[in-house]
């Protein structure tokens, strides 16, 4: 027996092995053609109005959503965007992207300590894939003083090629947390080179590995160490040989192999090149990149089996970002800026761009490029600002994307023809449910929930399956949104006291930011945020910002409700009748199209339908000042005397539009003080989309004896490029920057410009 398995083992291991061997550079590319209809990733990209934040600052944003390809995404999608402190999340917020865009904003929590952050936001699909992925950013929030990591370390080793092979030259790149650090190489637990990372954190070493001898790398005199992977008798590795403007040519390198292989390159989610070759000693190999946009660029090498045997992640472009900063006519304080479309660089008439005016002194960060971060910089794990004005920033560029181990799943790729995904592409916010009866027991398999939403007036309705589990699918909500539900069996009777247990949402691993704390240096955009802060409330001159969610009271929600759902059938107002002590008296008495009545032990409500004229056979829908319920012991509760206003909709027509929920009638309710309900059940409330806040702009209007100070000057999401840019200058004084990005003929652009406000001076 044990034989038999072990002759069955072997010959499906050789039959494998045979597929394997046929997998030639054509079939390969037909297995990731099929591997990207099924399972193409989609990118998510941030872009912030501000580099840095102080404490009682609200993040806000512009989202770019695009597909692997770099195309912007078509249709709706929820996306959620979390703030990850030293101790894990600080706050999460759904927020909604259309085609493409999402604007949208992150209030920072009251009380928030100063320090460094991380910025994480992704879709529902993006749930589906490595948390590397992600967008992730990292993001300084202070207050007065600046901020800085506690401790610096080695966050990331990788080798050119992904091997280290005895006798071939190789190069070792080390990511740290703080630039301009001084990290050593170590053999066999002695130092043998060191060097300093640059402005980005990034150090760069050259060996000749040897057998036998373990190499680690490390912060100068640093306890800790990480060990690098061990050197190999035989082996390939894979490096850049030349870079020119239609074409790459890469080094392969062997020792002590001679072997068929297969090269293949991508870029932007395509197969640019599949082809067979043999890899012995050293050998150049060019590929063709005419036809393909300028971007990050991934090579494997698989060997006969499919297995990988050396990659290498790169890019292609020719040359660096030629757009300098452009110095506009100056601009005297509180005057009306405007900029011609022209002088902006702009030339497509129908794209949407962003921009922001940032006070530059206060924000010495160097700012991102969207171009960059889109083409190069959307998949990797932590965020890079490359300096094209260094001499060797193609070198920089290229060694940060060696750091970002992007390598694609070939054994997935090359051996299944399937691959399903647990998330959607959609826009809805998708919650799973136990419901369960007055008892605890799950509800059985085809009973029917319904659910209406207070504010929305949604109504949904979905069957339970195996042990009670229902999925709901819901649209369109906004804020914490509350709920009330209602359920009947199979054979359709009412199921008194169901509860929904809500299953907890499935959320990505995020690795929180380092250890980080406030420093002794001031920080000039602190103090300045400080200040702005105690000018702004000694003048009351923000007391109404926009920046702010405001509550809103529904005056009146009956005339809310026969405007968005159903007209009412009748209409009792409580003033022209007589009062009777009790609901239920009041009820019978008042309220002709309603009876309330014992039966079985219970008092039921029932309303007669307008068409027959008879009872229907359970108790209606309650809505009492824009709350719904079906709890009639708490109807029956309420003191007649607190109630103003009583409409009844019983007409069977316009009552299918609630299905079940509403069948039995629906009985509006409005009290005199309004806001009159049952007890909030936490168990009911569902966290929907984030709102859109507008950023408040400077506005001078009748304002002219207050100061207006704001280091963001202006922040327009959905400035569009057929606009000149006109906004008011505030009292910040100095070199203003002005940052516009956004999709230009279907491709990410980024321009920056510098212009200066200045008090008019008496010689003017």
């Amino acid at each position: 027996m044990v034989m038999r398995k072990y002759i069955l083992g072997l010959i499906i291991l050789l039959s494998c092995v045979s597929l394997s061997a046929q997998l030639d550079a054509q079939k390969i590319r037909e297995k990731f053609e099929n591997y990207q209809t099924q399972s193409s990733r989609q990118i998510l990209h941030l872009s912030l109005n501000q580099p840095l934040y102080h404490v009682k600052d609200t993040v806000f944003f512009k989202a770019y959503l695009t597909e692997e390809n770099r195309q912007l995404t078509e249709n709706k999608h929820v996306a959620i965007a979390e703030l990850h402190g030293q101790n894990g999340l600080v706050k999460r917020i759904r927020f909604e992207i259309s085609d493409g865009y999402g604007i949208n904003q992150l209030i920072l929590p009251e009380g928030l300590n100063p320090g460094i952050y991380k910025l994480v936001a992704f879709t529902s699909w993006m749930k589906n894939f490595d948390s590397k992925y992600l967008f992730q950013t990292q993001i300084k929030i202070i207050n007065d003083k600046d901020v800085g990591f506690t401790q610096n370390r080695v966050i990331e080793t990788q080798i050119e090629g992904g091997n280290l092979v005895n006798g071939l030259k190789s190069r070792i790149i080390v990511g740290t947390l703080k630039p301009n650090t001084e990290i050593e190489l170590l053999a066999n637990g002695e130092v043998t080179q060191n060097t300093e990372t640059n402005t980005c954190g990034i150090g760069v070493f050259e060996i000749m590995p040897s057998l036998n001898t373990n190499y680690q790398v490390r912060i100068a005199n640093s306890a800790e160490v990480q060990n690098l992977t061990s050197v190999k008798q035989a082996g390939v590795i894979m490096r850049v040989s030349e870079r020119l403007a239609s074409e790459l040519k890469v080094e392969i390198e062997t020792a002590n192999l001679t072997s068929q292989a297969t090269l293949l390159a991508l870029s932007n989610g395509a197969l640019l090149e599949s082809k067979s070759i043999e890899i012995n000693g050293k050998k150049v190999h060019t590929v063709d990149l005419s036809s393909i946009d300028k971007g990050k660029i991934h090579f494997s090498l698989l060997g006969q089996n499919g297995q990988l045997i050396s990659y290498l992640n790169t890019f292609h472009e020719t040359k660096g970002y030629d757009s300098k900063p452009i110095a506009l006519e100056v601009s005297e304080i509180r005057q009306e800026v405007s900029i011609d479309r022209d002088d902006l660089q702009i030339t497509d008439d129908t794209d949407n761009f962003h921009v922001s005016v940032s006070n530059a002194s206060l924000f010495n960060e160097r700012m991102n490029l969207l171009e960059d971060e889109l083409f190069y910089f959307a998949d990797s794990p932590f965020d890079y600002v490359l300096d094209r004005s260094s001499s060797n920033w193609d070198e920089d560029l290229h060694h940060y994307l060696t750091l970002s181990d992007d390598v694609p799943k070939w054994n997935e790729i090359l051996f299944r023809d399937t691959y399903p995904k647990v998330h959607a592409k959609d826009n809805l916010i998708r919650r799973i449910a136990i419901a369960r009866d007055s008892l605890g027991q799950p509800l059985e398999r085809g009973s029917r929930v319904m659910v209406y939403f207070h504010n929305e007036y949604i109504r949904l309705e979905g069957l339970t399956g195996a042990n009670g589990k229902i999925r709901f699918h819901f649209p369109g909500i906004e804020e914490e949104s509350e709920m009330m539900y209602s359920a009947i069996s199979r054979k359709k009777r009412p199921i008194r006291g169901v509860r929904l247990e809500w299953l907890p949402e499935v959320f990505p691993e995020i690795a929180n930011p380092s250890k980080s704390k406030e420093t002794a240096i001031s920080h000039e955009y602190g103090l300045y945020a400080t200040k702005r802060n105690q000018i702004s409330n000694s003048y009351n001159y923000f007391g109404e910002s926009d920046d702010t969610i405001q509550d809103t009271v529904r005056l009146n929600f009956m005339d809310e409700f026969e405007k968005n759902v159903i007209a009412t059938n009748d209409i009792f107002k409580t003033e022209d009748y007589e009062l009777f002590p009790t609901m239920k008296e009041f009820l019978n008495e008042v309220i002709s199209p309603i009876q309330a009545y014992n039966s079985f032990g219970r008092t039921v409500i029932r309303v007669k339908s307008l068409r027959d004229d008879r009872n229907t056979d359970d108790d209606p829908l309650f809505i009492i000042d824009g709350i719904a319920t079906k709890n009639v012991p708490y109807i029956l509760s309420l003191d007649p005397k607190l109630i103003e206003e009583i409409r009844v909709i019983r007409d069977p027509r316009d009552l299918n539009l609630f299905s079940t929920m509403g069948e039995h009638g629906i009985v509006l309710m409005k009290s005199y003080q309004g806001g009159l309900r049952e007890e909030i059940d936490p168990n009911n409330i569902i966290q929907g989309l984030n709102p859109v806040l507008q950023k408040k702009n400077v506005n001078l209007t009748g304002t002219e004896q207050a100061p207006v100070f704001d280091s963001n000057v202006y922040w327009n999401p959905t400035w569009t490029s057929s606009e000149s840019l006109r906004f008011i200058q505030s009292n910040d004084i100095g070199k203003m920057r002005i940052r516009v990005e956004g999709f230009q003929s279907g491709k990410p652009k980024s321009y920056w410009f510098e212009y200066e406000s200045k008090l008019k001076s008496n010689d003017d």
